[in-house]
Protein backbone atom coordinates (compact mmCIF):
# COMPACT_ATOMS: atom_id res chain seq x y z
CA UNK A 1 0.00 0.00 0.00
CA UNK A 2 3.12 2.59 0.97
CA UNK A 3 4.72 1.94 -2.90
CA UNK A 4 1.28 2.27 -4.65
CA UNK A 5 0.92 5.54 -2.67
CA UNK A 6 4.25 6.52 -3.04
CA UNK A 7 3.96 6.21 -6.50
CA UNK A 8 0.69 7.88 -6.97
CA UNK A 9 2.76 11.06 -5.45
CA UNK A 10 5.63 10.51 -7.33
CA UNK A 11 3.49 10.40 -10.90
CA UNK A 12 1.55 13.91 -9.45
CA UNK A 13 4.86 15.39 -8.68
CA UNK A 14 6.05 15.05 -12.30
CA UNK A 15 2.85 15.94 -13.69
CA UNK A 16 2.20 18.99 -11.80
CA UNK A 17 6.14 19.97 -12.43
CA UNK A 18 5.25 19.45 -16.38
CA UNK A 19 2.14 21.80 -16.11
CA UNK A 20 4.46 24.11 -14.14
CA UNK A 21 6.47 24.52 -16.70
CA UNK A 22 3.88 24.39 -19.29
CA UNK A 23 2.23 27.03 -17.75
CA UNK A 24 5.65 29.11 -17.02
CA UNK A 25 6.61 32.57 -18.29
CA UNK A 26 8.03 32.84 -22.01
CA UNK A 27 10.96 34.58 -22.83
CA UNK A 28 10.42 38.16 -24.41
CA UNK A 29 12.62 40.42 -26.23
CA UNK A 30 13.68 43.74 -24.74
CA UNK A 31 14.16 47.17 -26.96
CA UNK A 32 15.48 50.41 -26.46
CA UNK A 33 14.78 53.24 -28.66
CA UNK A 34 16.23 57.26 -28.61
CA UNK A 35 14.64 60.22 -30.55
CA UNK A 36 15.63 63.56 -29.96
CA UNK A 37 15.04 67.50 -31.46
CA UNK A 38 17.60 69.93 -31.32
CA UNK A 39 16.77 73.82 -31.28
CA UNK A 40 19.40 76.63 -31.09
CA UNK A 41 18.37 79.83 -30.11
CA UNK A 42 21.20 82.56 -30.77
CA UNK A 43 22.00 84.95 -27.95
CA UNK A 44 21.00 88.74 -27.96
CA UNK A 45 22.13 91.65 -25.82
CA UNK A 46 19.01 91.76 -23.92
CA UNK A 47 18.40 87.94 -23.62
CA UNK A 48 20.92 84.42 -23.40
CA UNK A 49 20.77 82.22 -26.17
CA UNK A 50 20.43 78.41 -25.95
CA UNK A 51 20.46 75.15 -27.57
CA UNK A 52 17.73 72.75 -26.19
CA UNK A 53 17.85 69.23 -27.06
CA UNK A 54 14.62 67.14 -26.20
CA UNK A 55 15.42 63.59 -26.28
CA UNK A 56 12.65 61.07 -25.90
CA UNK A 57 13.34 57.35 -24.61
CA UNK A 58 11.13 54.36 -25.37
CA UNK A 59 11.61 50.62 -23.88
CA UNK A 60 9.44 47.85 -25.36
CA UNK A 61 9.01 44.08 -24.23
CA UNK A 62 7.79 42.27 -27.64
CA UNK A 63 6.54 38.97 -27.78
CA UNK A 64 7.62 36.18 -30.25
CA UNK A 65 5.26 37.37 -32.88
CA UNK A 66 6.77 40.95 -32.41
CA UNK A 67 3.95 42.37 -30.65
CA UNK A 68 4.13 45.15 -28.08
CA UNK A 69 3.59 43.34 -24.46
CA UNK A 70 4.52 46.50 -22.42
CA UNK A 71 6.20 49.79 -23.39
CA UNK A 72 7.70 53.12 -21.01
CA UNK A 73 8.67 56.55 -22.26
CA UNK A 74 9.80 59.54 -20.83
CA UNK A 75 11.23 62.80 -22.21
CA UNK A 76 13.92 65.15 -20.89
CA UNK A 77 14.98 68.18 -22.51
CA UNK A 78 18.41 69.59 -21.69
CA UNK A 79 18.50 73.35 -22.42
CA UNK A 80 22.02 75.27 -22.45
CA UNK A 81 22.65 78.63 -22.81
CA UNK A 82 25.28 80.76 -23.83
CA UNK A 83 25.30 84.93 -23.28
CA UNK A 84 26.04 87.11 -26.20
CA UNK A 85 29.72 87.80 -24.59
CA UNK A 86 30.30 83.76 -25.59
CA UNK A 87 30.19 82.77 -21.38
CA UNK A 88 27.96 79.57 -21.10
CA UNK A 89 24.95 79.28 -18.80
CA UNK A 90 24.16 76.00 -17.47
CA UNK A 91 21.63 74.24 -15.98
CA UNK A 92 22.74 72.89 -11.94
CA UNK A 93 20.08 69.74 -12.10
CA UNK A 94 18.16 68.19 -15.07
CA UNK A 95 14.59 66.40 -14.47
CA UNK A 96 12.45 64.40 -17.33
CA UNK A 97 8.62 65.10 -17.95
CA UNK A 98 8.07 62.08 -15.57
CA UNK A 99 10.08 63.11 -12.96
CA UNK A 100 8.32 66.47 -12.76
CA UNK A 101 4.73 64.68 -12.50
CA UNK A 102 2.23 67.38 -11.97
CA UNK A 103 4.73 69.89 -12.03
CA UNK A 104 5.39 69.75 -15.18
CA UNK A 105 2.50 72.34 -15.64
CA UNK A 106 0.36 71.05 -19.05
CA UNK A 107 -2.91 71.92 -17.47
CA UNK A 108 -1.61 75.31 -16.27
CA UNK A 109 -1.46 76.01 -20.21
CA UNK A 110 -4.82 74.48 -21.37
CA UNK A 111 -4.02 70.90 -21.41
CA UNK A 112 -6.70 68.31 -19.93
CA UNK A 113 -4.65 66.27 -18.35
CA UNK A 114 -0.52 66.21 -17.35
CA UNK A 115 1.81 64.86 -19.94
CA UNK A 116 2.53 61.79 -17.92
CA UNK A 117 -0.93 60.93 -17.91
CA UNK A 118 -1.54 61.26 -21.72
CA UNK A 119 1.74 59.03 -21.96
CA UNK A 120 0.25 56.54 -20.28
CA UNK A 121 -2.57 56.51 -22.33
CA UNK A 122 -0.57 56.31 -25.40
CA UNK A 123 1.52 53.47 -24.08
CA UNK A 124 -1.76 51.33 -23.37
CA UNK A 125 -2.68 51.81 -27.10
CA UNK A 126 0.47 50.64 -27.95
CA UNK A 127 0.22 47.24 -26.34
CA UNK A 128 -0.89 44.44 -28.79
CA UNK A 129 0.66 46.15 -31.05
CA UNK A 130 3.19 45.09 -34.07
CA UNK A 131 5.73 47.70 -35.15
CA UNK A 132 3.71 48.28 -38.54
CA UNK A 133 0.96 49.09 -36.33
CA UNK A 134 2.17 51.16 -33.90
CA UNK A 135 3.93 53.37 -36.78
CA UNK A 136 -0.17 53.55 -38.33
CA UNK A 137 -1.20 55.33 -35.17
CA UNK A 138 0.95 58.18 -35.95
CA UNK A 139 -0.69 61.06 -38.62
CA UNK A 140 1.27 63.64 -40.64
CA UNK A 141 0.30 66.24 -38.45
CA UNK A 142 2.53 64.67 -35.21
CA UNK A 143 -0.49 63.47 -33.47
CA UNK A 144 -1.82 60.45 -33.21
CA UNK A 145 -4.91 58.91 -34.89
CA UNK A 146 -8.62 58.89 -33.39
CA UNK A 147 -7.94 55.73 -31.40
CA UNK A 148 -5.12 57.51 -29.80
CA UNK A 149 -7.06 60.75 -29.43
CA UNK A 150 -10.16 59.04 -27.75
CA UNK A 151 -7.44 56.83 -25.59
CA UNK A 152 -6.64 60.44 -23.80
CA UNK A 153 -3.36 61.03 -25.77
CA UNK A 154 -4.05 64.73 -27.58
CA UNK A 155 -0.15 65.75 -27.50
CA UNK A 156 2.30 65.93 -30.53
CA UNK A 157 3.66 61.97 -30.56
CA UNK A 158 5.80 61.78 -33.74
CA UNK A 159 8.84 61.67 -31.28
CA UNK A 160 7.43 59.09 -29.11
CA UNK A 161 6.62 56.96 -31.79
CA UNK A 162 9.75 57.39 -33.64
CA UNK A 163 11.41 56.28 -30.24
CA UNK A 164 9.04 53.11 -29.77
CA UNK A 165 9.72 52.20 -33.39
CA UNK A 166 13.82 52.25 -33.00
CA UNK A 167 12.93 50.26 -29.51
CA UNK A 168 11.06 47.40 -31.50
CA UNK A 169 14.02 47.07 -34.19
CA UNK A 170 16.57 47.21 -31.50
CA UNK A 171 14.92 44.53 -29.46
CA UNK A 172 16.55 41.02 -28.53
CA UNK A 173 16.71 38.33 -25.93
CA UNK A 174 18.44 39.59 -22.88
CA UNK A 175 16.70 37.08 -20.38
CA UNK A 176 13.54 39.42 -20.23
CA UNK A 177 10.42 37.11 -19.29
CA UNK A 178 6.58 38.17 -20.48
CA UNK A 179 5.32 39.36 -16.95
CA UNK A 180 8.23 40.93 -15.85
CA UNK A 181 8.37 44.88 -14.91
CA UNK A 182 9.15 46.93 -17.58
CA UNK A 183 11.04 50.20 -17.06
CA UNK A 184 12.75 53.26 -18.98
CA UNK A 185 14.93 55.87 -17.89
CA UNK A 186 16.86 58.60 -18.63
CA UNK A 187 19.60 60.76 -16.66
CA UNK A 188 21.43 63.71 -17.95
CA UNK A 189 24.22 65.81 -16.69
CA UNK A 190 26.56 68.86 -17.57
CA UNK A 191 29.91 67.13 -19.45
CA UNK A 192 33.18 68.98 -18.64
CA UNK A 193 33.66 69.33 -21.94
CA UNK A 194 31.65 72.62 -21.89
CA UNK A 195 33.64 75.89 -22.38
CA UNK A 196 33.12 79.68 -22.80
CA UNK A 197 33.88 80.98 -25.98
CA UNK A 198 37.38 82.71 -26.69
CA UNK A 199 38.58 84.19 -29.71
CA UNK A 200 40.90 81.62 -30.72
CA UNK A 201 37.93 79.07 -30.40
CA UNK A 202 34.41 78.06 -30.61
CA UNK A 203 32.63 77.45 -27.22
CA UNK A 204 31.03 74.32 -26.55
CA UNK A 205 27.95 73.26 -24.73
CA UNK A 206 27.96 70.17 -24.21
CA UNK A 207 25.04 67.90 -22.18
CA UNK A 208 25.56 64.07 -21.38
CA UNK A 209 22.48 61.46 -21.40
CA UNK A 210 22.81 57.81 -20.27
CA UNK A 211 19.40 55.66 -21.13
CA UNK A 212 18.43 52.31 -19.85
CA UNK A 213 15.31 50.19 -20.62
CA UNK A 214 15.07 47.29 -18.23
CA UNK A 215 12.95 44.29 -16.89
CA UNK A 216 12.62 43.43 -13.11
CA UNK A 217 10.85 41.02 -11.19
CA UNK A 218 10.98 40.52 -7.26
CA UNK A 219 13.24 43.26 -7.13
CA UNK A 220 15.99 41.61 -9.45
CA UNK A 221 16.96 42.93 -13.00
CA UNK A 222 16.02 40.29 -15.46
CA UNK A 223 17.49 41.93 -18.48
CA UNK A 224 18.79 45.45 -19.72
CA UNK A 225 19.97 47.49 -22.61
CA UNK A 226 21.72 50.48 -21.72
CA UNK A 227 23.00 53.58 -24.11
CA UNK A 228 24.49 57.14 -24.25
CA UNK A 229 24.68 60.24 -25.93
CA UNK A 230 26.75 63.91 -26.24
CA UNK A 231 24.89 66.63 -27.19
CA UNK A 232 27.38 69.09 -28.31
CA UNK A 233 27.02 72.27 -30.06
CA UNK A 234 28.92 75.05 -30.53
CA UNK A 235 29.23 79.29 -30.45
CA UNK A 236 31.15 82.36 -30.97
CA UNK A 237 31.86 84.85 -28.82
CA UNK A 238 28.86 86.72 -29.72
CA UNK A 239 26.78 84.04 -28.51
CA UNK A 240 25.93 82.44 -32.11
CA UNK A 241 25.18 78.97 -32.72
CA UNK A 242 27.88 77.28 -35.10
CA UNK A 243 26.85 74.24 -35.13
CA UNK A 244 24.21 71.93 -33.39
CA UNK A 245 23.51 68.92 -35.41
CA UNK A 246 21.45 65.97 -33.97
CA UNK A 247 23.34 63.77 -32.03
CA UNK A 248 23.11 60.07 -32.11
CA UNK A 249 24.03 57.52 -28.96
CA UNK A 250 26.77 55.84 -28.17
CA UNK A 251 25.02 52.60 -29.09
CA UNK A 252 24.07 53.83 -32.46
CA UNK A 253 27.54 55.02 -33.49
CA UNK A 254 29.25 51.79 -32.80
CA UNK A 255 32.88 51.82 -33.98
CA UNK A 256 32.03 55.65 -35.12
CA UNK A 257 31.94 56.66 -31.83
CA UNK A 258 36.34 56.31 -31.83
CA UNK A 259 36.93 55.14 -28.67
CA UNK A 260 38.33 51.93 -29.19
CA UNK A 261 40.97 53.93 -31.28
CA UNK A 262 41.54 57.01 -28.65
CA UNK A 263 41.88 54.76 -25.62
CA UNK A 264 43.21 51.22 -27.16
CA UNK A 265 40.34 49.44 -26.13
CA UNK A 266 37.31 48.16 -26.97
CA UNK A 267 34.48 50.15 -28.12
CA UNK A 268 31.79 51.62 -26.06
CA UNK A 269 28.50 50.15 -27.11
CA UNK A 270 30.35 46.41 -26.53
CA UNK A 271 31.80 47.37 -22.86
CA UNK A 272 28.06 48.83 -21.84
CA UNK A 273 26.85 45.31 -23.21
CA UNK A 274 28.89 43.44 -20.72
CA UNK A 275 27.77 45.88 -18.08
CA UNK A 276 24.26 45.05 -18.78
CA UNK A 277 25.50 41.31 -18.05
CA UNK A 278 26.86 42.28 -14.86
CA UNK A 279 23.26 43.87 -13.71
CA UNK A 280 21.37 40.67 -14.83
CA UNK A 281 19.82 38.99 -11.13
CA UNK A 282 20.78 42.02 -8.88
CA UNK A 283 18.89 44.14 -6.69
CA UNK A 284 19.00 47.85 -6.92
CA UNK A 285 21.41 47.72 -3.35
CA UNK A 286 23.81 45.74 -5.26
CA UNK A 287 23.89 47.29 -8.50
CA UNK A 288 24.18 50.86 -6.65
CA UNK A 289 27.73 49.22 -5.32
CA UNK A 290 28.96 48.77 -8.82
CA UNK A 291 32.21 50.87 -9.76
CA UNK A 292 34.02 52.24 -11.76
CA UNK A 293 36.87 49.64 -12.31
CA UNK A 294 36.18 47.32 -10.12
CA UNK A 295 37.61 43.31 -10.57
CA UNK A 296 34.67 42.06 -11.55
CA UNK A 297 33.37 44.71 -14.17
CA UNK A 298 37.10 45.26 -16.03
CA UNK A 299 37.45 41.56 -15.86
CA UNK A 300 34.32 41.15 -17.66
CA UNK A 301 35.67 43.93 -20.17
CA UNK A 302 34.21 46.81 -18.82
CA UNK A 303 36.67 49.50 -17.88
CA UNK A 304 34.34 52.94 -18.84
CA UNK A 305 33.41 55.14 -16.13
CA UNK A 306 29.62 53.27 -14.90
CA UNK A 307 28.76 55.98 -12.53
CA UNK A 308 25.90 57.25 -15.16
CA UNK A 309 25.30 53.92 -15.57
CA UNK A 310 24.60 52.80 -12.31
CA UNK A 311 22.26 55.78 -12.12
CA UNK A 312 20.10 55.18 -15.00
CA UNK A 313 19.64 51.17 -14.15
CA UNK A 314 18.68 52.16 -10.26
CA UNK A 315 16.57 54.86 -11.69
CA UNK A 316 14.90 52.72 -14.01
CA UNK A 317 14.75 50.18 -11.23
CA UNK A 318 12.90 52.15 -8.91
CA UNK A 319 10.32 53.07 -11.48
CA UNK A 320 9.19 49.92 -13.08
CA UNK A 321 5.90 48.62 -12.90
Amino acid sequence: MRKILSLTLAVLMVVTAFAFVGCGAKPAMLGLGVASTVTPTDATVEKAGKVATAVTVAAVLLDADGKILACDIDTLEASLGMTAEGTTVLPATYESKRDKGDAYGMQAYGGKTEWYIQVDNLEAVLVGKTKDEAKALLLDTGYGNDAVVSAGCTIDIADMIEAVLEACANAKEVGSMEGDALSVSIVCDNSSSTKDATPERAGVLQAEFTFAALTVKDGKVTGVVTDAMNAKSTFDTAGKVVDASEPKTKGELKEGYGMAAYAQTTEYYLQAAEFDKQCIGKTSQEISAMKDGTDALVAAGCTIAVSPLVEAVVKAIAAAK
